[in-house]
């Protein structure tokens, strides 16, 4: 999937809808959605959102490392299910990283993430990443 400036994407689905932000200059694999959707819907009762592991890469798409979903979450590597989104209250969009307090309410709220330890997002780092500057 690609767009042509650095806009913001929005993936939803129709069953348990999960939905996740992603930069233009990233990458998801072909079976992200398929694979976050199957774990969801098979264990309703138990999790409600998925997180998966990621592979950052610079500029020139080279390898920098693997990174663990849950130890270093990123917003665009998580899916929720809708109904939880709309309980908690949705995003803050008036903060700079409304990702990381809406994760933290999430998980207070008893809520829980798991994490599927397969690379399914490529993360591009730059010099202007988000990451770069926390």
């Amino acid at each position: 999937m690609q767009t042509i400036d650095n806009t913001k994407v929005l993936l939803i689905t129709n069953a348990d809808i999960e939905q996740s932000t992603i930069d233009a200059d990233d990458y998801v694999n072909h079976d992200w959605l398929k694979v976050h959707h199957l774990f969801l819907s098979n264990n309703k009762d138990d999790m409600h959102a998925t997180s998966s592991d990621y592979t950052e890469v610079d500029e020139n798409e080279n390898t920098i490392c693997r990174k663990n979903g849950m130890t270093w979450p990123i917003a665009c590597g998580i899916a929720y299910k809708t109904d939880h989104i709309i309980e908690l209250g949705l995003y803050d969009g008036m903060l700079p990283r409304e990702d990381i307090e809406f994760r933290q309410r999430f998980l207070k709220s008893g809520r829980h993430i798991y994490n599927i330890a397969i690379p399914l997002y490529r993360y591009t780092q730059t010099s202007n990443s988000m990451t770069k500057k926390l």
